[in-house]
């Protein structure tokens, strides 16, 4: 039997004394079990690479680290599964420890915190043979396989080319070539190499499978690495599953233009509209110089599945449009623009069949919101005229304030088409209720802080645009389901994340709820000492959510900022390039995040003092 312990006249072991020696060897002989200690020994017995913990009834207990056995006691109704019981298996599953069949008791790890699993593919798929559990989760995998297969294929391809450049990898994806039998269903992955990560939520009727590349260890190197697919399991409201792991949720609907689809997010707009004062409130009077209006064909002689007529119009000021904004990646959505040289031609009709995928959705989706125009900043703007660039820039925040709705596109479209819902069974037990699987939806994406420079969340051109938005639906991308964003909280689908933000712990705030309120309270008490600084702090989290995400031109810096400095600059004085006159020396106290990350900028955007000087976040 391989020793677990430290080995005989080690660092660690010269460091005990005789006595804790022979209980540390003793408790290894007696299979470790739990012993009792001295509560003094406690931080020493720690130190010396053994794990210390108390118990309910707060006796101290030692045991040596490595095992991977269990022991349960049962607590307040729950099982709490701890390590070191000699029986590793609860229940009847031989895979690993679970509730059982018809057990509507809630597992615990230790101290009672979640408890979680940690085995492979292969693993699980062993006890399909006579678990229903594992049949469920394991299904449930193969049924989001199409998902999960590209991000497997990309990290095979990355880590069997360590040397090569991530740059140009990310634009030619070399490995749908390499692992397309894979990606194609016409070659089976090995199961050995996917490790899972299940998490049982204290207090949630729920079950979470993460997915990685095994092996996989929490390394420094590993911090980063995007996981292969985050998978949730649920049961229908009201059709309960006798494995109480499977909670009930909504569903997702599946296609965005159905009438349930639509009749909500007209809800979520009718609803802030009627009741939050603060999504009311326009930032200021008038409308884009342009708009796309959009003309769907009604004549009944008209060639059936016939796109709609797009053309860009000039507006009429004293006119109040209802329009939609769109905000975009143009990396992702690879945009029509309107120069000079088709700037008549989009007058008369833009080219449908020219018009990239997110933008043809959008537009499609205005029209079933019953709205008639739509703003695109590639097509509304004369992109190669910098004037008329340099007018357009200073508007953006009447543009996207003044907006019905802004639609957010987190992918190169819309995401119209959701995961189709596929009930999952036990074919062992038939008349049981089904199961569903669907990809994790990362509400916390919405509240955290950009983790990447690529994303909509990551793009700095979006962060004003959606501070500006008095509502935004998000779409595509890392949504797989429809969130509704205003300046008073967010909801989704799923209805795991409802409500105001009223009460909430600032943590779970957004960003642009924490902008919003500070301008308010500004705007309302205008002598305030307490509101003024509450601005200024609201300023420095601004500063570092912005200089963390990315800009394709260095040149922008400043630019895909700049109407909300215009805006907060009526509070806080003139504007130097990044710096306040009112909170000059506070300005200056900036310093970057990560230096490893942060250089001067290749051509001149700001003076030296100002954190624009420098690419990479700052704090």
């Amino acid at each position: 039997m391989a020793q677990i312990g430290p080995k005989e006249g080690s660092a660690i072991e010269s460091k005990l004394s005789p006595e804790m020696r022979e209980l540390a060897r003793r408790i290894y002989d007696e299979h470790r079990h739990y012993v009792p200690i001295a509560p003094g020994m406690v931080n020493q017995v720690y130190r010396n690479g053994l794990i210390a913990k108390k118990t309910i009834d707060r006796d101290h207990y030692i045991r040596m680290q490595g095992s991977k056995n269990y022991y349960r006691e049962y607590v307040d109704g729950g099982l709490v599964v701890h390590r070191d019981d000699t029986h590793l298996h609860l229940g009847s599953c031989k895979t690993f420890a679970h509730p059982p069949y018809g057990s509507n008791r809630e597992y615990r790890g230790e101290k009672g915190q979640d408890y979680n699993v940690r085995l492979t593919l292969a693993e699980l798929a062993t006890g399909t043979d006579d678990c229903g559990f594992c049949t469920i989760l394991y299904q449930g995998i193969q049924d989001n396989r199409k998902f999960w297969i590209l991000k497997w294929a990309r990290i095979k391809w990355i880590d069997s080319h360590p040397h090569s450049n991530p740059a140009e990898a990310g634009e030619k994806q070399p490995w749908f070539e390499e692992y397309w039998s894979f990606i194609q269903g016409e070659q089976s992955v090995n199961e050995e190499e996917i490790s899972l990560f299940l998490k049982f939520p204290k207090g949630h009727p729920y079950v979470d499978v993460h997915m990685n590349m095994a092996p996989f260890h929490f390394a420094p190197e590993n911090a980063l690495r995007e996981p292969i697919a985050d998978l949730e399991y649920y049961t229908t409201p009201g059709a309960p599953s006798p494995w109480a792991a499977f909670g009930p949720a909504p569903h997702i609907d599946s296609w965005i233009l159905h009438n349930e689809c639509i009749n909500q997010i007209l809800d979520w707009m009718n609803n802030c509209e009627e009741n939050h004062l603060a999504c009311t409130q326009r930032v200021e009077p008038g409308a884009p110089s342009r708009l796309l209006r959009i003309n769907w064909p009604t004549d009944e002689t008209s060639e059936k599945g016939q796109p709609p007529h797009v053309r860009l119009e000039a507006t009429n000021s004293g006119v109040d449009y209802q329009y939609v904004a769109l905000s975009h990646c143009w990396a992702n959505t690879k945009p029509l623009m309107t120069v000079d040289s088709n700037i008549a031609e989009h007058g008369i009709r833009v080219p449908w069949d020219k018009l990239s995928q997110a933008i043809r959705e959008a537009i499609v989706l205005t029209c079933a919101l019953g709205l008639e125009y739509i703003w695109i900043d590639s097509l509304c703007i004369i992109q190669n005229d910098v004037r008329d660039w340099e007018n357009e820039l200073t508007n953006m925040g009447m543009v996207y304030g003044n907006a019905a709705v802004v639609f957010a596109a987190h992918g190169p479209d819309l995401g119209f088409e959701k995961v189709p819902l596929r009930p999952i069974q036990d074919p062992g037990k038939p008349k049981d209720n089904p199961v569903y699987c669907r990809q994790k939806i990362a509400h916390r994406s919405l509240f955290s802080a950009p983790i990447d420079t690529d994303s909509w969340f990551g793009r700095a051109w979006c962060m004003q645009e959606r501070i500006f938005a008095r509502r935004i639906v998000h779409f595509g991308g890392f949504c797989e389901e429809l969130y509704f964003e205003c300046n008073k909280g967010v909801t989704c689908e799923c209805s795991r994340v409802s409500g105001t933000t009223s009460g909430k712990k600032h943590d779970d705030l957004t960003l642009k709820s924490q902008v919003t309120t500070a301008l308010r309270l500004i705007r309302e008490h205008p002598e305030s000492l307490a509101t003024s600084h509450e601005l200024w702090a609201t300023y420095v989290k601004i500063c570092e959510d912005y200089t963390a995400r990315g800009v394709t031109y260095a040149n922008d810096t400043l630019p895909a900022i700049s109407a909300l400095m215009g805006t907060l600059a009526r509070y806080l004085g003139e504007y130097y390039a990044g710096l306040w006159q009112r909170h000059f020396l506070l300005s200056l106290q900036w310093e970057a995040l990560d230096t490893s990350q942060c250089s001067r900028q290749e051509t001149f955007v700001a003076p030296s003092f100002s954190w624009a000087s420098r690419s990479g976040a700052v704090i």
